[in-house]
């Protein structure tokens, strides 16, 4: 047995060491046990959070009485990092201090209800988001608190809490009717503000299905207040007639994605890009008749009921039309088109929409402008507006539809005639010298044989009267 210099045998201490080794690794294990089972909890929190403080108050702040008196009734004014000094918070500790009774929170009329706005939401902000957002709302659905956030992916800098959803937007596409991100009252699991790469306070809400969604960065200032609507929201579910709305407008949804899946495509299938503008381009509830895909960069042609739109956007595309980084779309009324030209050669060609405006003055040629910057040559199909880079198989691919094309265009160019009965007490020439000027326009192509028919049956009908 070997003696250290203070006379302990090394055994002794390697036995030391081992036992607060053990005691260390117990120790950790511990930690990590306790850890993931307060995790587990988390997971498996219930549904109902209405028995909890903050569910229970959180009810009663939204459930307040319209009274300009009032805890929380005022807009949050506080101070940088002064999160007693929040109104909801204040309203909680008047609440415990029982300077304000429940019985005063809980009768609220409905269509009373005024939006909690957060601090940091200028005045000139909430008055152009709360009336953008109320156009979006189903019918019944009103805004119960309204905040800044700070999300890039998918990019929102607003937040509001209904009685029915939670909605992540940005203010800019607001007008178009679009939001960011959102969810449903009974969609929500659970609802927590955690610190996140881009934020300490990421309103982060766990669905049913499992996901979680981000709805960004809230100010530290209104956060206990955006918590406690989601809560109350999610303790309390969408009212019975929201989910009617929710489920129509889902439906509604629903029917419009398939018609534009079903849409027709000849040519090359349009990328992502291409597929969202000709959409921003239709009206509501409008679907495409068809789309042209042309050559690789070269853009695409929807045609509408009464329109056609040429659509050159997308990173190498833009750059071949001679606009990197924006790109060219263009309109063409059926009223307005005087002509479709296409110029091919062996294997290439060029579809060339023809209207007062942009004339085929000459075949456009693929190596004619070989030396000269895009822009300044106009004869490189993938610059005008008005062009579509299409191969001569993909032409023929497209031929059926740009047929019907020609043919609605011919439609909206056939003259109306509109037969005006003669004042009563003026003789007209003659039943007979109505009908041989009707055959006279039929005969010329001004009528086709059907107007002639319904012209001469109104021109009967006008001389037995």
């Amino acid at each position: 047995m070997s003696l250290t210099p203070t006379g302990v045998s090394t055994h002794a201490i390697r036995q030391q060491l081992g036992d607060l080794l053990d005691v260390r690794a117990a120790g950790i294990q511990r930690r990590e046990i306790e850890n993931e089972q307060v995790r587990h909890r988390s997971r498996c929190r219930p549904r109902s959070m209405a028995g909890s403080r903050v569910a229970t108050y959180a009810a009663l702040w939204v459930g307040r009485r319209a009274a300009p008196a009032g805890p929380g009734r005022e807009r949050p004014t506080v101070a940088p990092g002064d999160r007693q000094g929040h109104p909801f918070v204040r309203f909680c500790n008047a609440l415990d201090s029982g300077s304000v009774r429940a019985s005063d929170c809980s009768s609220h009329k409905e269509g009373t209800m005024q939006p909690t706005i957060g601090s940091k939401v200028k005045d000139k902000q909430a008055t152009t988001w709360i009336p953008a957002l109320q156009r979006l709302l189903y019918s019944g659905e009103q805004i119960i608190a309204l905040s800044r956030t700070n999300l890039l992916r998918p990019m929102a800098d607003g937040l509001t809490v209904t009685n029915a959803r939670v909605i992540g937007f940005s203010g800019a596409y607001l007008k178009g009717g679009t939001t960011a991100i959102e969810v449903v009252a009974d969609n929500i699991r659970d609802v927590s503000l955690q610190g996140r790469f881009a934020g300490r306070n990421c309103l982060i809400v766990g669905t049913c299905n499992g996901d979680e969604l981000n709805f960004g960065d809230i100010p530290a200032d209104d956060s206990p207040m955006v918590l406690a609507a989601v809560q109350r929201l999610a303790s309390a579910g969408a009212p019975p007639d929201l989910h009617r709305a929710a489920s129509d407008q889902a439906r509604a949804a629903a029917e419009t994605e398939s018609a534009w899946n079903n849409v027709r495509v000849a040519g090359n299938q349009p990328n992502g890009k291409i597929w969202k503008t000709i959409r921003e381009h239709a009206m509501a509830g409008e679907v495409a008749w068809f789309v042209v895909g042309a050559e690789t960069t070269g853009g695409a042609l929807a045609a509408f009921e009464d329109r056609c739109v040429i659509v050159k956007v997308g990173a190498m595309t833009s750059m071949m039309a001679g606009s990197f980084g924006g790109g060219r779309i263009t309109t063409f009324p059926y009223g307005e088109i005087t002509g479709i030209e296409y110029n091919a050669g062996m294997m290439s060609g060029v579809l060339e929409i023809l209207t007062p405006s942009y004339q085929g003055s000459a075949n456009k040629d693929y190596w004619r402008g070989t030396f000269k910057s895009l822009n300044s040559d106009s004869n490189n199909p993938w610059v005008p507006s008005n062009t579509l880079p299409l191969g001569k198989p993909i032409y023929q691919q497209a031929l059926p539809l740009l047929n019907e094309m020609r043919a609605k265009i011919a439609e909206t160019k056939r003259p109306t005639v509109v037969m005006n009965a003669p004042p009563p007490g003026v003789r007209s020439g003659g039943l007979a010298d109505e009908i041989g000027k009707l055959a006279a326009l039929r005969d010329q192509g001004v009528l086709s044989e059907q107007e002639f028919q319904a012209a001469k049956q109104a021109a009967i009908a006008c001389a037995t009267d």
